[in-house]
């Protein structure tokens, strides 16, 4: 799989993140949030474990770099399986 493909899939992830938060919290995320407030609080409201949190923070890099049309920037195939899987957790509600 090319890298913009991949690229692609974990930005479609994200975006699924990001609307599991949208539709749990409403109130919480009415207006736009960047990255970073999204798992901040997520794990605030136990969604993640501070593991899991940590980890997703470290995916801001992954997002923003697509995000603003750095194409070239490095996400690994392992970045959008494991995001994945940390979505289908949070969504069965088992903290990630």
């Amino acid at each position: 799989m090319g890298a913009e493909r991949i690229a692609a899939a974990f930005l479609m992830l994200w975006a699924s993140l990001e609307a599991f938060a949208r539709s749990e919290m409403p109130g919480m995320f009415a207006r736009p949030q960047t990255p970073g407030q999204v798992v901040s609080t997520l794990a605030t409201e136990s969604h993640f474990t501070p593991g899991g949190a940590g980890r997703q923070q470290s995916y801001r890099k992954v997002r923003n770099a697509p995000i603003h049309g750095d194409l070239t920037a490095l996400v690994t195939t392992a970045d959008p399986t494991d995001l994945s899987n940390k979505i289908e957790a949070v969504m069965l509600n088992e903290a990630a």
